[in-house]
């Protein structure tokens, strides 16, 4: 079982498209200015056909010059998005000097949930609620996302005494829609309890003074908490900085220090 001994002080390549190039290219001879008649998108899943036009820069009744830099930044404009993995911009259709565009995209699977492995039943209603405002179904999985993921699991455990708690996060697609379930296995290990507790540079009082002043118990004690729970120690050492403080030393100070044995 993991002890802990407590000292405290005091003191993200471009595909074939119009003009299909990934830098703007002096205008050649023959390029035509063309009327937008329509732009129609394909392979769509998530995002909105008419949000893709807008982003791209393609407004029916506009004039864009073909082959030109237009397409170019069209396809720009998308890849900053981060939410495609293929993109190409085709032409459809011409009619006189109107053409029709269709934009082909294959999107970045998205979170459409996640699962909780190796934690009590009773535990997973209170972690999802922690988790959920995280991982938000729809949106891309990034690394961010599963670092803030483990971050707030590690927090999670630590209020519950589980001091060395450790989180797994893989990706797996769903067969179903082809998007992205996370598997998130805990390993909370075992508890941490308090060992012992010592004080260093306390000559005002006594140990047995001070311990009073603290939720927080070691084994010996046969009252109190006696798990290691971060939250809690950072309101005993606030006490105890109030109960110097109480006796005229306004300039003390505390620190914590832990050690497993």
């Amino acid at each position: 079982m993991k002890k802990i001994k407590l000292c405290l002080f005091i003191g993200m390549l471009l595909t074939s498209f119009l003009c299909a190039q990934s830098t703007e290219e002096p205008l050649v001879t023959d390029a035509e200015w063309l009327e937008i008649g329509g732009v129609d998108v394909v392979g769509l899943k998530q995002a909105n056909a008419k949000t893709i036009s807008m982003i791209a820069g393609l407004t029916v009744g506009d004039r864009i010059q073909i082959p030109g830099p237009g397409i170019q930044q069209a396809i720009r404009n998308l890849w900053q998005q981060q939410l495609f993995s293929d993109i190409q911009i085709l032409e459809k259709d011409r009619r006189g000097d109107v053409i029709f565009l269709e934009i082909h995209l294959e999107e970045v699977p998205r979170l459409t949930g996640f699962t909780l492995l190796g934690i009590k039943k009773s535990w997973e209603e209170s972690l999802r609620k922690k988790l959920t405002p995280h991982l938000l179904t729809s949106t891309k999985v990034t690394p961010n996302m599963k670092n803030t993921a483990q971050r707030v699991i590690k927090d999670w455990l630590l209020a519950k005494g589980y001091y060395f708690g450790t989180a797994d996060i893989t990706e797996r697609l769903d067969p179903a829609d082809r998007q992205i379930i996370l598997d998130i296995q805990l390993q909370p290990g075992t508890k941490t309890q308090v060992k012992s507790i010592a004080f260093e540079g306390n000559e005002a009082f006594t140990p047995k003074q001070l311990k009073r002043q603290l939720a927080t118990k070691s084994k010996k004690s046969l009252l109190g908490k006696k798990l290691f729970l971060p939250e809690q120690f950072k309101i005993d050492q606030q006490n105890l900085l109030q109960y110097y403080q109480s006796h005229g030393y306004l300039d003390a100070s505390c620190l914590l220090y832990t050690s497993p044995s």
